[in-house]
């Protein structure tokens, strides 16, 4: 398929997003957060590491099925790869979401929830912590501007 298929005749080919839940579609997903925050943080930790080592081992046994031209083989553990480290990058995210600024910390301040609204959850994660709802929108700016 090729990028014309999708843009209409004489537009410019709409850029993938960079948003980090369409790079990483785990992080669309509040079951898997909720989970993860539920975990002691020392299992958070060794859990990423399993993770990464999941990923690597799933990527190697797939080049290896389709250098042998298995590649229904090779497709199944390139996916479990890929499943394995969207995770384990999750989790950092998360783990950086759940940092207080500085000065909300030496406060004592809770940190303030974004609370908007995205897919029809409202975001839980502190304001400014990079999550995709507290960046700026095409529907922030106003019109004309």
């Amino acid at each position: 398929m090729s990028a014309s298929q999708f843009t209409a005749p004489g537009s410019a080919p709409v850029q993938r997003s960079n948003r980090p839940d369409v790079r990483n579609p785990m992080l669309r997903m509040p079951e898997i957060a909720e989970g993860w925050a539920a975990l002691p943080p020392d299992s958070r930790a060794a859990l990423v590491g399993f993770l990464q080592v999941i990923s690597k081992a799933s990527r190697a046994h797939g080049a290896h099925h389709m250098e042998k031209r298995k590649f229904q083989s090779g497709a199944y553990w390139m996916a479990k790869a890929v499943d394995s480290r969207h995770l384990a990058l999750a989790a950092r995210h998360w783990e950086t979401a759940r940092l207080q600024p500085d000065s909300q910390a030496r406060q004592g301040a809770p940190a303030q929830i974004c609370g908007k609204v995205s897919d029809g959850h409202p975001c839980r994660m502190p304001v400014g912590s990079g999550c995709p709802d507290c960046t700026v929108s095409l529907h922030d700016v106003p019109e004309g501007s």
